[in-house]
């Protein structure tokens, strides 16, 4: 008897056995992860741009003061 013809063997080739849907779920879930950690990365390096306006008008003001 070969492997492959063993329940065992059978099973896991299946793409509805339970551990196929389990690697397909969590590469899913960790690809939608990763695609929000991309977009929250991107949205912060916008945010960066407005932080150096305001450290330059800040920058601008203290010198004005003195």
């Amino acid at each position: 008897m070969s492997c492959s013809n063993t329940l065992a063997a059978r099973v896991s080739l299946s793409p509805d056995s339970p551990t196929q849907m389990f690697r397909q779920s969590f590469w899913i879930f960790n690809s939608l992860m990763g695609l929000a950690s991309f977009f929250s990365l991107t949205s912060d390096v916008k945010d960066w741009g407005r932080d150096e306006e305001a450290r330059n008008v800040l920058l601008e003001y203290l010198k004005k003061q003195n």
